[in-house]
């Protein structure tokens, strides 16, 4: 499998996986993502990852909005 490289506003992470958002999915999933920014004033998931083949700010990588990351990772554990 590819790895990818996932950063949000503050951190990065590699991750190898089958896609961008199975690698979010697969980095939230075992924890290796800790980081989940929420909204002070809606309580909502906020924010995307951006996800990259070649390198951290690779700026043609992949948005992956974290809610959608998140939403999957869930349905994943059940």
């Amino acid at each position: 499998m590819p790895k990818f490289y996932i950063q949000d506003d503050s951190q990065g992470w590699i991750v190898d996986g089958k896609n961008p958002l199975h690698a979010c999915v697969k980095g939230l999933y075992f924890g290796f993502i800790a980081s989940i920014p929420i909204d002070p004033d809606t309580h909502k998931i906020k924010g995307a990852y951006l996800v990259s083949e070649k390198g951290f700010d690779d700026e043609s990588g992949d948005i992956i909005p974290i809610k959608k990351a998140v939403t999957l990772c869930l349905k994943l554990k059940d």
